[in-house]
């Protein structure tokens, strides 16, 4: 029903429109989020007699005969020597390439997974011997893949343990980390008498009692054997399973080995010449799978082609990448690389911010490739050091196999968060674009409305897009430069997850692509700016303060530590963006993000302010920024032409707000108008006195402007949000919140001056 209806005295004309938007809805399981081995799976189980999957010289796994240049083989591994068939997310093996007619390198990963670039062990001449160990992910068919460089080489596998699916079970648990310890040196007599391990010797060693303690069901060693005048391999007893095919000289290689009831460990060296051992503790496995950190899948390459000086450091991001937290990694289990190296040398890997251990890794010589798998914990900024002890260069690579996931905190459902609303840019041919809305609901679900038309609410399209998972918190809405729309939203796990529409919104119902899990575990919710070329940048803070930045999907990159609280406003600036956020102190703070480097930032004073700061930019892009005071009331500050802020804040009105305001620039009258929530819960609103002024009028009620105008109080149970749109009357703005019935209740005024109220009931979300 329509009706013409007048104006209050002195007030403009709004368009009320009330969209409902309960259901009857299912709540969602959202149980605590326990990310250790007990909770989701990823109990490491070590065999007690490692077993050999693949043996291409004897047709083991299924398959029989060297494999050729560029070739890429599929292996079963499951099923067979103590390893179940099913409920197995990855092994933990021992990779050796035997008879190799080229230098080559080997890559091992799931199968069905796009290939990556990283290699897991390197040959470096034609008949050496050499092996590494890896962490490798199966398919749910339980199969592998294998690919060789060059020439043509044999290939064996060695599995020592495997990663359950599924939690629960006896002789199982999770990954523990340990400050890298040297345990054993035959040669300086650590852990043992000075002696070497004679040919076809064999050297019992304790592991536990020190950083390893008693009870630990496997330990994760890094197994150096050096001082190797002729090649052969180290195997573990009783079954004597190879641990190391080692070449003249020195090489490493990660390895978890079982331990006995005594926390101990058998070594034989089956060569022809003595040999020299040392070994590194980096962590270990329980017996409880009640305790410990569980195995997640992940891959890819976190370092190439660094070039790294003798004697120097460089830190690597490890968390916030491929979909990881930035924070909780008990263990990232990665593969180190070096090339290029003119003299002998070896590396060291720890946490950034703790002390440099007296241990080393991935010991190399000159001119020949090495590799080395580690499993090293995250530290600041979830960055790992790496350190080059050597008397030249190397260059570096550092490859991502698997991470290990300690607890993090679950985050609790916000109340009455705010609706996230724009009108993406129209389509070609299209007379106006589709208004998109975003919010979650109290009970967590994310919720997305399609309008079609701007005056069509009895045609919105909801869809409740979060499926049994639950988030929290305003959303992120935008649309990238293709066209597509982007959703960003916190999980209660306190990840950000992200969907893209497959297509540009039109009339049509959005088409969402899968999630994608893009990590971070942080404490705001993200937000989202356009850059000057169109694309977006994601932007969030965790609960150190510090703004991480989603460089590219699914990676975050942290731009610093300020000890930001809350979440940050972006505005589009001429040359890049412009954040204001506030820090724990209440003081607002703003910087500028181009080229993908975040400046200093710059205080625009203040303490105790509170919520999120509403930003325009106005002409000659200043910008305008309104923020709640520490008494309630609204203050605001201009930005100058020359770029600077004014040192003191401008109070408006004596107006007492709860929550965070919004603001925008009328496109009717080029007025600034402010809108906010009162301790009633009704909305009110105040503009320029001119435009342009920067005086303002007395705060007012926000009413529907009926006819007679109404008396009823209409309480938000939200902050408000403020948009632009264009539709068939001319330009506009509107103002929406939904209120404590989960009503949408939208107010708009035209260019035109319509004066138009209507009421509609609109379908229910399902």
């Amino acid at each position: 029903m329509r009706r013409k209806v007048v104006c209050a005295p002195t007030r403009r004309v709004f368009l009320l429109v009330v969209a409902m938007l309960t259901a009857l809805v299912v709540v969602p399981d959202v149980q605590m989020a326990r990310a250790d081995a007990a909770g989701i799976g990823g109990d490491y189980v070590p065999l007690a007699a490692p077993f050999r999957v693949v043996d291409t010289t004897k047709g083991t796994g299924g398959v029989t005969g060297p494999r050729g240049p560029g070739s890429t083989t599929v292996f079963s591994v499951l099923g067979s020597g103590g390893i179940p068939a099913t409920g197995v997310t990855a092994v933990l093996a021992d990779i050796a390439p035997v008879f190799p007619t080229a230098s080559t390198w080997l890559q091992v990963w799931e199968d069905g997974t796009p290939r990556s670039s990283s290699s897991t062990v390197n040959i470096p001449a034609s008949g050496a011997a050499l092996s590494n160990s890896a962490v490798v992910p199966v398919s749910p068919a339980g199969k592998i893949d294998v690919y060789n460089n060059s020439g043509n080489v044999h290939v064996t596998i060695d599995v020592h343990g495997y990663f359950t699916s599924v939690p629960g079970g006896t002789g199982r648990g999770g990954f523990v980390p340990a400050t890298h310890t040297k345990i054993l040196d035959t040669y300086l007599g650590i852990g043992t008498p000075k002696a070497a391990i004679p040919a076809n010797g064999s050297l019992t060693v304790q592991i536990t009692g020190g950083v390893i303690p008693a009870g630990a069901n496997a330990a994760f060693l890094d197994v150096l054997v050096f001082s190797a005048t002729k090649p052969g391999w180290l195997g573990v007893l009783p079954s004597n399973s190879s641990v190391l095919d080692y070449p003249v000289g020195a090489t490493a290689t990660g390895a978890a080995v079982k331990l006995d009831g005594a926390g101990r460990a058998v070594f034989r060296n089956n060569g022809a010449a003595p040999i020299h051992l040392q070994l590194v503790a980096q962590g270990y496995f329980t017996a409880d799978s009640a305790t410990g950190a569980g195995l997640r899948k992940a891959s890819g390459r976190l370092a190439g082609g660094l070039s790294v000086a003798a004697n120097s450091t460089v830190d690597v991001a490890v968390g916030g990448r491929f979909g990881l937290p930035t924070r909780s990694i008990a263990g990232a289990a990665i593969n180190l690389t070096t090339l290029s190296q003119s003299k002998p040398g070896y590396l060291k890997a720890w946490p950034l911010g703790e002390p440099e251990p007296d241990a080393s890794l991935a010991n190399y010589s000159p001119g020949v490739p090495r590799a080395d798998q580690a499993i090293v914990k995250t530290g600041t900024e979830g960055k790992i050091r790496i350190k080059n002890v050597g008397a030249a260069s190397v260059t570096l690579y550092v490859d991502l196999q698997a991470w290990f996931a300690d607890p993090l905190p679950s985050l609790q459902i916000e109340q009455n968060s705010r609706v996230s609303v724009f009108q993406p840019a129209k389509e070609s041919g299209a007379q106006f674009a589709p208004v998109e809305y975003a919010y979650v609901n109290n009970l967590g679900q994310l919720m997305h409305g399609h309008q079609t038309q701007i005056d069509q609410f009895d045609r919105i399209q909801w869809t409740t897009v979060s499926g049994n998972e639950a988030f929290t918190g305003q959303p992120s809405l935008a649309q990238s430069a293709d066209g597509k729309l982007q959703l960003t939203a916190q999980n209660t796990d306190s990840g950000i997850w992200s969907l893209t529409s497959q297509k540009a919104p039109n009339g049509d119902p959005v088409d969402w692509a899968p999630w994608t899990r893009l990590g971070g575990s942080m404490s705001s919710a993200p937000v989202a700016g356009k850059l000057p070329d169109g694309s977006l940048a994601r932007f969030a803070v965790d609960s150190d303060g510090r703004l991480w930045q989603l460089t590219s999907e699914p990676s975050w990159t942290s731009l610093g530590d300020a000890d930001l609280a809350g979440t940050p406003t972006v505005v589009t600036i001429r040359d890049g963006l412009q954040l204001f956020a506030l820090n724990t102190t209440g003081t607002l703070l703003t910087a500028i993000y181009r080229d993908g480097a975040l400046s200093g930032w710059t205080s625009l004073g203040g303490t105790g302010l509170t919520g999120s700061p509403a930003v325009i930019v106005t002409p000659g892009f200043r910008a305008r920024v309104v923020v709640r005071s520490a008494d309630g009331t609204l203050v605001t500050k201009l930005q100058e032409v020359s770029g600077t802020f004014p040192t003191a804040w401008e109070s408006v009105g004596d107006f007492v707000a709860v929550g965070s305001p919004a603001v925008v620039i009328s496109p009717v009258t080029g007025k600034t108008e402010m809108f906010a929530r009162g301790a009633d819960n009704e909305i009110y609103l105040t503009d320029e006195t001119t435009q342009g002024a920067g005086t303002w009028t007395p705060w007012s009620l926000l009413r529907g402007n009926t006819n007679p105008p109404t008396t009823n109080p209409d309480p938000s149970a939200t902050d408000p949000s403020v948009f632009n749109f264009t539709n068939v009357n001319g330009n506009g703005f509107a103002v929406i919140f939904r209120n404590r019935n989960n009503v949408l209740r939208w107010y708009a005024i035209y260019t035109n001056g319509a004066a138009k109220s209507t009421a509609h009931s609109v379908a229910l979300p399902k």
